[in-house]
C-alpha cells in the first residue's frame, strides 16, 4: 500500500512539473513606488515607435524617459537637448517616470502640445532588422518592450514575448526581427511579429495568454500598460 501511494505521489509531482513547464511566463509584477529624483540631463537619443512618433527619450547617462508622443515629437522637432526632469526612478529598470519635464520656466508635460494629426496615417511597410542590441528598451512600468540595435533601428516587442525569450533582449546579443513599421526622419522603427538571433531562427510571436478567469468576490486583474 505504501509503495502504491509513493508511486502515485511521484506521478502527481512529475505531471505537475510537466504542466508548470507548459505554462506561459507570468506577467511582470507591478512596479513598486519609485524613488523621487530630479536630474538635468542632455537627451542622447529620441526613440520613435512603429508609427513614427517619439515616445521615449534616452538621456546622456542611458536613463530612459517615456513621454506622450506629442511631447516627444515637439522635443525632437525643436531639438531641445538639455532638460530638467522630475519624477520617479524605477528600481528594476533604467527608467524615470516623469512628473515634469522643464526647460527654463516651461513644463512640457503640464503644457503638452496638442496632437497634430498627420495628413494621412503612416503606411506601415514590411520591414526586417538584424544586428547587435545596443540598448534594451523599457516601458513606464519597467517592462522590457523592445531593443535599439547598433544601426539605430528600433524594434518593439510585446512584453509577454520579451518575457518568453529573455536571452534575446540583452545588450550585445545578436537579434533579428521581421514586422511592420516606418522609416521616419532617418530612424527605422518596427513592431516585431517574429524574433530570433538570426533571420533563419526567427519564431513567430504568439498572442499573449488570456487573463485568468475572475472568481466571485475577486477584483479583475489590470493588464500591464
Amino acid at each position: 500500500m505504501r509503495c502504491i501511494l509513493a508511486c502515485l505521489c511521484a506521478a502527481s509531482l512529475t505531471a505537475a512539473a510537466a504542466h508548470a513547464q507548459d505554462l506561459p511566463p507570468p506577467p511582470p509584477a507591478p512596479p513598486g513606488p519609485g524613488a523621487p529624483v530630479q536630474v538635468e540631463q542632455t537627451v542622447q537619443r529620441f526613440i520613435a515607435n512603429p508609427n513614427g512618433d517619439v515616445d521615449t527619450l534616452i538621456l546622456g547617462d542611458g536613463t530612459q524617459v517615456p513621454v506622450p508622443p506629442p511631447v516627444g515629437n515637439a522635443l525632437a522637432n525643436e531639438r531641445h537637448a538639455t532638460l530638467s526632469i522630475h519624477g520617479s526612478r524605477l528600481a528594476d529598470a533604467p527608467v524615470i517616470v516623469p512628473d515634469s519635464i522643464r526647460e527654463g520656466s516651461r513644463d512640457w508635460l503640464a503644457n503638452a502640445p496638442a496632437p497634430v494629426p498627420p495628413a494621412a496615417p503612416p503606411a506601415l511597410a514590411p520591414m526586417k532588422a538584424s544586428g547587435r542590441v545596443a540598448e534594451v528598451l523599457f516601458g513606464p512600468r519597467g517592462e522590457a518592450n523592445g531593443v535599439l540595435l547598433t544601426d539605430g533601428t528600433v524594434v518593439r516587442v510585446p512584453p509577454h514575448a520579451a518575457l518568453a525569450q529573455p536571452n534575446l533582449l540583452v545588450k550585445g546579443a545578436s537579434f533579428s526581427a521581421s514586422g511592420f513599421g516606418v522609416a521616419n526622419g532617418g530612424q527605422r522603427a518596427l513592431q516585431a511579429v517574429s524574433i530570433g538571433t538570426t533571420p533563419s531562427s526567427e519564431q513567430a510571436i504568439t498572442p499573449p495568454p488570456p487573463p485568468p478567469p475572475v472568481t466571485a468576490g475577486q477584483a479583475p486583474m489590470t493588464p500591464p500598460r
